[in-house]
């Protein structure tokens, strides 16, 4: 299944990620709301894609 993905920049360390439509909205409005968001630790414990997505709408 492909996926369209958008460059995004993450307030916590700086660095650009591809992230799918729905990451992309969440990660964006939990750091709006000061939230952060730790890309290693979402990657270490589901790994890419809707796991991603599904671990940023359960923790944050």
């Amino acid at each position: 299944m492909r996926k369209h993905v958008s460059p995004h920049r993450s307030r916590r360390d700086g660095l650009r990620r591809l992230l799918c439509t729905g990451c992309f909205s969440d990660v964006t409005l939990a750091e709006e709301r000061g939230g952060v968001v730790d890309f290693d630790q979402a990657a270490a414990l589901e790994g890419p894609g809707e796991d991603l997505l599904t671990w940023l709408r359960g923790d944050l």
